[in-house]
């Protein structure tokens, strides 16, 4: 199907384009200073369109999932072990014996996985034509949710890792009422469920390099119908679909270029770590003009 706006939970390849981030300073050294850089094609995951597909919109912020073909970097501080992954079938690794989300298309290469606390924000450019998915590696609904599901059980795992470590910090247990009673279990479960599907809600720690999540946090009751729409309301204006806010801080995503056709771009044996990908999204951020 050809689309204004690349469609949620397909694979896909992009690049960062330095040059276009700082065109509009004007400014020659920043010019000088992104053409000097040399940005990689990633393959990544498109979990969640933010912005309505308007046809006047530049780009389309998108939360996206870098995909690794290594098991993921360990964070101890936060609880995060290696095996924290999900292998893409035809990937024939099983870590904690999970078996591998498969994609409804053939998915061309054998040594990927996703990475747990690893979704960023990025703006898609429009293309001159249509985006065109028909031969797109797509997810189906179902195994996206079974993701959310398989990570939320390492959120439970980190979460108790975290305990452990942190049982007698004062600054960490106020951050977490729901060891002192402060959460109902039907409220935990509510809230790791949401946040295994669209990411965590919380700010990542200073040293962690895969996560920056940005979403809006939604306190909706099971029970409360009422409260649940008004919530779903505060959500999409939170997100700012719309971009009736015009936030300035958008013009510091990164923006890229995306194509569909994964082997086209990339081999197996050339697919770059997620880890690069936020080394060339923090070099830009270090620059002095953004």
């Amino acid at each position: 199907m050809k689309r204004l706006c690349p469609g949620s939970f397909q694979y896909a390849v992009i690049r960062m384009d330095p040059v276009a981030m700082v065109e509009h300073y004007h400014d020659p050294i920043a010019t000088v200073e992104a053409r000097a850089l040399r940005p990689k094609k990633y393959l990544v995951y498109l979990d969640l369109s933010l912005d309505l597909p308007l046809p006047e919109s530049a780009w389309f912020r998108f939360q996206i999932s870098p995909i690794g073909t290594t098991l993921r970097p360990k964070e101890p501080a936060r609880g995060i072990a290696s095996d924290m992954v999900i292998p893409i079938y035809p990937n024939p690794a099983r870590p904690q014996g999970r078996d591998p989300l498969k994609p409804e298309t053939p998915f061309p290469f054998h040594n990927c996985y996703h990475w747990i606390e690893n979704t960023t924000t990025v703006r898609i450019r429009r293309k001159d034509d249509l985006y065109d998915d028909v031969n797109a590696v797509k997810l189906g609904a179902r195994q996206h949710l079974a993701m959310g599901r398989m990570f939320s059980d390492d959120y439970d795992r980190m979460e108790a890792a975290c305990e452990v470590m942190y049982a007698n910090d004062p600054v960490w247990r106020a951050m977490h009422p729901r060891e002192s009673g402060g959460e109902s279990d039907e409220d935990d479960r509510v809230d790791r469920s949401r946040r295994a599907s669209h990411g965590p809600r919380t700010e990542a720690s200073p040293d962690s390099r895969l996560s920056d999540d940005s979403g809006g946090e939604r306190s909706a009751r099971p029970d409360s119908r009422c409260h649940e729409a008004g919530s779903s309301v505060n959500d999409l204006l939170t997100m700012d679909v719309f971009n009736f806010a015009h936030d300035d801080d958008n013009q510091f995503l990164p923006l890229v270029d995306l194509w569909f056709e994964l082997v086209t771009h990339l081999s197996e044996e050339d697919i770059p770590s997620p880890l690069e990908f936020y080394k060339e999204r923090d070099a830009m951020n270090r620059f002095g003009w953004l």
